[in-house]
C-alpha cells in the first residue's frame, strides 16, 4: 500500500509534464499564439523536468545542507501549472460548447489538480523541516528493537519526543539534510524513545576524539 502511495506523486507529475508540453505544442502551432500561455506551460514543463533530474542526481553527492533545488523547483512547476490552467479553464467555460469543451476543460482541471498537489506536498515539506532541530538520521544507528524503519529516516525534535517520516521508495536529494519524499510517500510519527537514542548517540560523538 505504501509503495503504491509512492506512485502519487509521479503520476502527477507525468500529468503536469505531458499537459504542458501538449498545450505549449498546440498553442505554438496557431497562427497567433498566446505567448504568455504558452510561455507558462514551457516553464513549467522545463521546471519540472529539470526538479526531477536534480532531485536524482543529488543521490550521487555528499550530504550538503540546506541546497536541495528540486522543492523550490517542484514548487513553482506546480505554482505556474494551476495558473496556466486556470487561465485554460475559465477560456474554455468563457467559450462556450463547442463540442469539444468538456474534454478540454476536464484535462484543464486535472492538470490544475496536479499543479495544486505540487504546491501542497512542497509546503508539507518545508513544514516537517521547519525548525534547525530537524534533518535525517540512521535508524539502524539507534538501536531502537521497535525502530519503525530500516535504513534512515526523515527526523524533527519537539521537545522530549521526535517527529520522523520513513520514506517509502522515493526520496528526492536522499544524502541532503532536507530529503524531499513527497506525500503520501511516508509513513509519519512520533517516539520518546526514538528521541532518547538520538540523543544518546549525539552525546557519545560528541566524546569521541576530534
Amino acid at each position: 500500500m505504501l509503495r503504491s502511495s509512492t506512485m502519487v506523486f509521479l503520476f502527477a507529475l507525468v500529468i503536469l509534464l505531458y499537459a504542458n508540453g501538449i498545450a505549449a505544442f498546440r498553442l505554438a502551432r496557431r497562427g497567433e499564439p498566446e505567448k504568455l500561455q504558452v510561455a507558462l506551460h514551457m516553464i513549467s514543463a522545463f521546471l519540472g523536468a529539470h526538479a526531477f533530474l536534480f532531485g536524482l542526481l543529488d543521490k550521487a553527492r555528499p550530504i550538503i545542507p540546506n541546497h536541495n533545488v528540486s522543492v523550490p523547483l517542484f514548487a513553482a512547476a506546480g505554482l505556474l501549472t494551476a495558473v496556466a490552467f486556470a487561465r485554460k479553464a475559465r477560456a474554455v467555460v468563457r467559450s462556450g460548447n463547442d463540442g469539444h469543451g468538456g474534454w478540454r476543460l476536464g484535462m484543464s482541471l486535472v492538470a490544475l489538480c496536479s499543479g495544486l498537489y505540487m504546491v501542497a506536498t512542497t509546503i508539507d515539506h518545508y513544514w516537517f523541516f521547519r525548525n534547525d532541530s530537524s534533518g535525517i538520521v540512521a535508524v539502524d544507528y539507534l538501536h531502537l528493537p521497535d525502530a519503525p524503519c530500516g535504513g534512515y529516516a526523515l527526523i524533527r525534535l519537539d521537545g522530549d519526543v521526535a517527529t520522523y517520516r520513513c520514506p517509502a521508495l522515493l526520496a528526492f536529494g536522499g544524502l541532503m539534510d532536507t530529503p524531499f519524499v513527497p506525500w503520501p510517500g511516508y509513513v509519519e510519527g512520533r517516539s520518546k524513545a526514538m528521541k532518547e537514542a538520538f540523543d544518546k548517540m549525539m552525546r557519545e560523538a560528541e566524546t569521541l576524539p576530534h
